[in-house]
């Protein structure tokens, strides 16, 4: 920064001289040694008057030097602020070139990835192997969506392995128009292999939503699930369903989320066996559970049912099931109450039974089971149960609640027998019987 080249005096204020008060002389006239006096005291004050002014002029100046420096300054300042404004914007285009070229790269970069130029067959054993390892708790149907939409290859590919479309969900809170469009998709990529369908039904009144999702459109369903939102209206929800064609379901089951929550006794429960096996006819297994308000009892014989899984509803009638089910391999009946009468009854195929926490033993003394292989029993003991699984001369395998004790005498055919109390010594056993009764 330069400096101005006149700098103002330092010195101190100048002395202000005294001279005589005006009122003290009486406005006489002043005397000639007064008069020079005055004279002196005049002409000292105009000099320290034209001091004072040649000061000011040098004060003036500098002012003027470093304001004209000042303003210079600022012009320099905004200058300087305008040129970072500027490079700062050029830095950030800058970044933001940088970015795009940056994703740019990203999206060659995958164009060229090897996968792109993966073989179809190799490519068909990676989904695979990705769609029998998603978890029961992801939507196979959802991740073969994602699977289809990597690229045109990938769907192309996608579309064709109906093994990634064999599991299909139909959520009834979704509308017709919705339904009806993912049914025609999905057919289309199945290509007449069995499908696995789960219904999710919120409502009772979904019928409408029901007949939407095209069930007698599919070739043949390996295994048909309805999840209920309750069993209330399970009744006016399947009457709303058209029966499917002979043979077109394999395995059923029909299920709801609240159990025993918030349900109010029904004076009369719901009959749901002949119905629903007439509603979709050639079942050969069949589950029916958490439905607290229904009952099962058959009217009609059936030929083809083989297995039949039923788990806490009001009651069921095992003489109608056992006698209209001449087929019938596998039994498992838990926490429901079982009614009988005194007609006898034989099941020829009958070999799995699976008894556990259920009411009523009536039933086991007019009961014929000639090929009786397994027995689950974990329910209450009574002299009718014991006498029960004495009479069975084929079983062969026992899981029993009570004590082994009990049935060394009165059952000296059974090979394997394990007390359910005691995990370790019937672990084995355990996991043998539950293999026999498995449900396909």
């Amino acid at each position: 920064m330069s400096t101005h080249s006149s700098k103002p005096n330092s010195r101190g204020p100048l002395p202000i001289l005294s001279f005589p008060d005006p009122n003290e002389q009486q406005n006489r006239a002043p005397s000639s040694a007064e008069m020079i006096k005055l004279k002196q005291m005049f002409e000292s004050s105009a000099k320290v008057t034209s001091l004072l002014d040649q000061e000011s002029d040098q004060l003036h100046d500098s002012y003027e030097a470093v304001h004209n420096q000042y303003l210079k300054l600022v012009l320099e300042t905004e200058a300087a602020q305008s040129e970072l404004y500027r490079i700062r914007n050029m830095i950030n285009a800058n970044k933001v070139q940088r970015t795009l070229h940056e994703s740019e790269q990203q999206d060659l970069l995958a164009l060229m990835h090897p996968i792109r130029r993966c073989p179809d067959d190799i490519l068909l054993e990676i989904l695979e192997l990705i769609s029998r390892q998603t978890t029961a708790g992801e939507s196979k149907q959802r991740q073969s969506f994602y699977l289809s939409c990597v690229c045109q290859n990938w769907r192309a590919v996608a579309i064709s392995m109906p093994l990634l479309w064999e599991t299909v969900s139909f959520h009834l809170d979704r509308s017709p128009k919705d339904l009806r469009h993912q049914q025609q998709t999905l057919v289309s990529h199945i290509r007449g292999r069995a499908v696995k369908i789960q219904v999710h039904a919120l409502t009772h009144d979904s019928g409408e939503r029901l007949n939407a999702c095209g069930l007698d459109m599919f070739p043949l369903i390996g295994n048909l699930e309805f999840n209920l939102a309750n069993s209330e209206k399970t009744g006016s929800f399947l009457r709303s369903a058209s029966p499917l064609p002979a043979g077109r379901v394999r395995h059923m089951t029909i299920m709801t989320w609240t159990g025993f929550m918030a349900l109010s006794p029904l004076e009369q429960p719901l009959d749901l066996g002949s119905y629903l096996l007439e509603l979709f006819p050639g079942l050969t297994s069949a589950s029916i559970l958490f439905m607290p308000t229904v009952s099962f009892q058959l009217t009609n014989a059936n030929s083809t049912l083989t297995a039949l899984d039923i788990d806490t509803i009001e009651q069921v009638s095992i003489m109608t099931v056992l006698r209209y089910c001449p087929k019938l391999v596998t039994l498992r009946i838990r926490d429901t109450t079982i009614q009988g009468f005194s007609t006898p009854v034989v099941a020829p195929s009958l070999r799995n039974l699976e008894l556990t926490r259920t009411l009523g033993d009536r039933w086991m003394a007019h009961t014929s089971l000639p090929k009786l292989d397994t027995l689950v029993f974990r329910t209450n003991r009574t002299p009718t149960s014991l006498a029960f699984i004495s009479s069975n001369r084929s079983l062969k395998k026992l899981l029993y609640n009570g004590s082994l004790d009990e049935i060394v005498n009165i059952a000296p055919q059974i090979d394997r027998a394990a007390c359910s109390a005691t995990f370790a010594g019937s672990l084995r056993l355990h996991t043998h019987v539950a293999s026999c009764l498995s449900i396909p």
